[in-house]
Parts: C-alpha cells; structure tokens; sequence
C-alpha cells in the first residue's frame, strides 16, 4: 500500500513518465469507496496508457526497468548468491511479464484461486505446459522468498550461501531428517548437498521465469504494420526475417537436426535475437529423445557447439 493520495488526473499524469505508478494502475484494487471512481481511473488508463498506440512505449519502459535492474542486482540467473526478488529470473521479471500480458490481453487473475497465467492459456497466448511451469516457478520463488524474510524478520532478498543450506533443509531437500542435520557436526556434506539441489530447482525455475518475461514482452508489443517484413535465405535451412534468425520451417529441423544448431550459430554471427517461433520449435524438438540422438551423433553438431560454447 502506498502513501500517495492524489486525484484521477494526477494519477494518469504521474504515470506517464512514472512506471512504477503505471503498472500500480494494473494491479489497482478497490477497498472501499465508490466502484464508479475506480472504474473510470481504469477505463481511462485503457484508452490513453495501455492503448494499442502507447503499448509499445509501455512495453519498452517495462524492458528498460529490467535492464538497469538486472545491471544493479544480477543479469544470470546462475548467480552464486541470487537476488530471489530482483535479479534475472527473479519474482520482480515475473511481475514484468504480467504487467506486460495484462496491458496487451486486458485480463486480470483467473477464475477463483486461478492464476492469471490460466487465463492466457485460454486466449491462446500461453499453452498449458508453458502456465504450468510459471505457476510452479513462481509458488516456488515465493516459498523461498518468505523463508528469507522470516529468518531475517525484515525484508532480505538475496539467497546467501548460509541461507541456502537452511531453506534447503527446510524445504526438505535433505529427506525426512531434515533440520536435524543442522546442528550435526558430522553433516556438512550433506546440508552442502541440499543446497545443491536446492540451487539446481531454483536455477531451472529462474531460467523459465526469464524466458516467460521474454516471451510475454515479445508477444505484448502490436505488430508493426507494413507490406512485408525483410527477409533474407542465409543458406543450409537458416533465414533472416525481420531482424531475427530463424529456420526455413519446423519439418526442415526434423530431417537436419544440426539447423538447430546452425540458426543458434548465425544469430551469434549476426548479432541478432532467435525468432520465438524458432526457439520454441528446436525446444520442443530437442525433447524428442530420439532427435537429440540423431543431434550428439553428428560431427557437424558437434563443431557447432564447440563453437557456440567457446
């Protein structure tokens, strides 16, 4: 709850040169009061900041805000020590995301209990698997974030190595014996291995957090609209459409699974983004156990990731 008492004026004035208080006008809830008030604040921010002709100044403010955060609090969701709130893949980016989905699709939380994520399954911007892994990313990015702040009884964001070891214990990540083992001499091993596989979930769990920010930024911002995007054949299967790589087509990956590859090599090259449509097909197909076989038998795949590792 914030301080600020101000009028509707002010209220849409402010927040067009202050994000923070524009996404407040996306989370913005009635206490009491009359409903006609708040319905008119929100109605007008829909046809002034959240149009389809300001989106993608919204939309690029929302990206500049985790940029200059990213730079302050971690820009890897690999941090040895990760800011659970701030940093890459942070609760902060899944705020972003939804703010972003929120201001495009005009949807609040789901039916119930529901996350708003099942809502966008709904509209087709999300599929179910995608809602699943955010749901689960976030509810686990919340129960680490309350144990960092009941430990501390204040405000403490970031995942020390101390506190990796106890949130590990008491998340059960040591098996039944749980916080017993934390006052053991004899067993530093095994809190440390806790910890471990602690930070492997909390690192999977970042890694979708920041693709879902991504996506749902990319997916926010209005088509721009002219006669025909730029687009250019860079050979063996790979292409460059407006501004991006990408493959020549989904069953052109299945029969040559090194272009997953080669599209990933090019982008490097070129200095340019992955087209999303590509990233989610070669995603979706390095699943295929038998695809990713095919994959690590190919000495061509084999140069190319030697290449983009080094």
């Amino acid at each position: 709850v914030g301080h600020q008492i101000m009028d509707a004026d002010e209220a849409l004035r402010l927040a067009q040169t202050d994000l923070a208080s524009a996404t407040t006008l996306l989370d913005l809830r009635r206490v009491t009061g009359a409903p006609s008030l708040t319905a008119a604040v929100l109605e007008r921010a829909w046809r002034g900041l959240f149009e389809e002709s300001a989106l993608s100044d919204f939309v690029e403010r929302l990206e500049g805000e985790a940029g200059a955060r990213h730079a302050r609090f971690g820009g890897s969701v690999y941090l040895l020590e990760p800011d659970v709130k701030s940093g890459a893949g942070g609760l902060r980016d899944l705020d972003g995301a939804r703010w972003a989905a929120r201001a495009r699709y005009k949807v609040g939380e789901g039916e119930g209990d529901a996350p708003m994520w099942s809502a966008l399954v709904r509209l087709g911007v999300l599929v179910h698997r995608e809602a699943q892994e955010i749901a689960a990313a976030e509810e686990f990015l919340w129960r680490v974030r309350n144990r960092l702040h009941r430990h501390a009884r204040r405000r403490s964001d970031r995942l020390t190595f101390d506190e990796q070891e106890l949130v590990a214990l008491e998340l059960g990540y040591a098996g039944p014996e749980g916080l017993a083992l934390r006052e053991r001499d004899d067993a530093a091993g095994e809190r440390a291995a806790a910890a471990e596989r602690l930070m492997q979930d909390y690192y999977l769990r970042a890694r979708v957090v920041s693709r879902a920010r991504e996506r749902l930024l990319e997916r926010a911002m209005p088509v721009r609209r002219r006669s025909k995007p730029a687009e250019q054949d860079l050979g063996h299967g790979v292409r460059l459409f407006d501004g991006q790589a990408t493959l020549a087509g989904s069953q052109e990956l299945l029969r040559d699974p090194p272009l997953a590859l080669r599209t990933y090599a090019a982008a490097v090259r070129l200095n340019v983004p992955v087209l999303p449509f590509a990233r989610e097909t070669i995603a979706r197909a390095a699943a295929d156990p038998a695809f990713a076989e095919t994959l690590r038998a190919s000495p061509e795949a084999a140069s190319l990731f030697v290449e983009l590792l080094c």
